[in-house]
């Protein structure tokens, strides 16, 4: 007598697509989809690094919105190495194989408007979170390195959280 196979359903988890169904309301996905913009706009005030920080968050959500990357490449995105300018105000993000985890490489070109985030944020970014030419765009706080990928990725996910009001964590996007 034969067996059949049976197999587990691939793709998310329940609790992911818990979170996910979310996004179905329209109002909820609006407010996600403008979130960063909304961030930016916001003056730094009094309490700068929370401020320059916060500004962090959106242009990693803003990335996120984009581009699906794993939060490990998120986190340790160079500069000069990974957002490429090839002139007229256009930015790719350029990751090799060999830097990613299915040895796959990503480019994607950022739309005009994260670009002009990117570039705000770090004219006003040092001294205050980083020296003048710390080459990471999420640059450790007193380091010379990028953030610690979990601490990127709490960040996110209270971010959207407190802003939203829902669960979502950087793998969702």
């Amino acid at each position: 007598k034969e067996r059949l196979a049976v197999h587990e359903p691939g793709g998310m988890t329940a609790k992911n697509r818990d979170r996910l169904r979310g996004l179905r309301d329209p109002d909820v996905l609006r407010r996600l989809l403008h979130l960063p913009e909304q961030i930016i706009a916001r003056p730094l005030g009094q309490h700068r690094y929370k401020a320059l920080r916060m500004r962090e968050d959106a242009i990693a959500i803003g990335i996120l919105l984009y581009c699906p990357l794993r939060v490990s490449n998120l986190s340790s995105l160079e500069i000069d190495r990974h957002l490429q300018r090839p002139g007229k105000g256009k930015m790719f993000l350029v990751i090799p194989a060999s830097e990613v985890k299915n040895h796959r490489p990503i480019e994607f070109e950022l739309p005009a408007h994260l670009v002009s985030m990117i570039d705000a944020h770090l004219s006003d970014r040092a001294p205050t979170l980083c020296a003048p030419r710390n080459p990471y765009l999420f640059p450790a706080t007193r380091k010379d390195g990028p953030v610690w990928r979990n601490t990127l990725s709490e960040r996110i996910k209270r971010r959207v959280r407190d802003e939203i009001g829902i669960e979502m964590n950087a793998h969702l996007f």
